[in-house]
């Protein structure tokens, strides 16, 4: 069984979900380690800093210890998509610490317009299977499948 553990920093919490997807936070920074559970293998690693499209706040800073430098001159989520895309390619698992929230803030990144994702994209995985899904787990794999 194939497995992506994953973590995201954010701009903020999650807005409740009636909120517009262009007022939920964006991810900053991602990062993840795709292992091959049988044999306990590395198969991969990314970890990307992301710019949102704007300033992040000083208390995103105290709690993230990544400031607005550390973003400057970095990818938009978009950019970012095709590299998560081939990542996820034969993940039959998600794992994180708060999948929960992770997933969701993935799913939210990968349906607002800013990422324009083209369905050609969104194809181009398999699909993965997570034993316990949240709605953001589901989401994300509506992404990730046909």
């Amino acid at each position: 069984m194939i497995a992506v553990i994953m973590d995201t920093e954010t701009t903020n919490l999650l807005l409740p979900s009636i909120a517009p997807l262009a007022s939920q936070p964006r991810i900053i920074e991602f990062g993840a380690m795709k292992v091959d559970s049988e044999t306990q293998t590395v198969l991969g690693e990314v970890s990307q800093l992301l710019y949102p499209g704007f300033l992040i706040s000083d208390e995103i800073t105290k709690i993230t210890k990544i400031t607005r430098e550390d973003l400057d001159g970095k990818p938009v989520f978009k950019s970012f998509v095709p590299t998560l895309i081939e990542f996820f390619t034969g993940v039959d698992l998600l794992v994180a610490h708060n999948l929960g929230f992770d997933a969701d803030m993935l799913a939210n990144e990968l349906s607002s317009p800013v990422a324009q994702i083209s369905r050609g994209q969104r194809n181009a995985s398999v699909p993965f299977k997570s034993t316990r899904r949240s709605s953001g787990t589901d989401r994300i794999s509506r992404h990730f499948t046909n």
